[in-house]
C-alpha cells in the first residue's frame, strides 16, 4: 500500500464518515470558510488519492462523488502491519503491549479485549 500524507488522510476520513462525498462537501467539512484555493487543494488531494487507488470517482453527475476503496479498518490494519514490520521485526505484540500500557485500559476496555480474543480464538481456552 502506498503511503499517504496527513492531508490525504484528512480527506479520506471525511469520505469514510460521509460516503459519496463531493469535493465541495469535503472542503466544507474541513474548512470553516471555503475559498477557491482551499477547494482546489481538496481537489488535488482527491486526485492523488484516486491515483493511489484509495478512492473512486463517480463522474456520472456534474459534481463528482467520491467513495473509499479501502475501509477504515483495512487501512488501519495495513498501517499497523507496516509499523510492526519497520519497528518490531514484524511482531505486532510490542505494538499492542505499548498501546495498552500507554493508553490505560478501563475495566470495560479490558472486558472488550478479552471478548475479542475469545471470539477470534474460541478453541484456545
Amino acid at each position: 500500500m502506498e503511503p499517504i500524507t496527513d492531508g490525504e488522510l484528512l480527506i479520506l476520513e471525511q469520505i469514510w464518515d460521509n460516503d459519496l462525498s463531493t469535493s465541495r462537501t469535503i472542503a466544507e467539512a474541513i474548512y470553516p470558510k471555503v475559498s477557491d484555493s482551499k477547494l482546489a487543494s481538496v481537489q488535488k488531494l482527491l486526485e492523488r488519492l484516486e491515483l493511489k487507488r484509495f478512492v473512486k470517482r463517480d463522474r456520472s453527475s456534474r459534481a463528482h462523488r467520491f467513495t473509499a476503496l479501502i475501509s477504515r479498518e483495512n487501512f488501519l490494519q495495513n498501517q499497523l502491519r507496516s509499523l510492526a514490520d519497520r519497528h518490531c521485526d514484524g511482531s505486532i505484540t510490542p505494538l499492542v503491549t505499548t498501546l495498552i500500557q500507554a493508553k490505560g485500559f478501563t475495566k470495560k476496555n479490558r472486558k472488550q479485549l478479552r471478548k475479542l480474543i475469545d471470539d477470534l480464538w474460541p478453541n484456545e481456552r
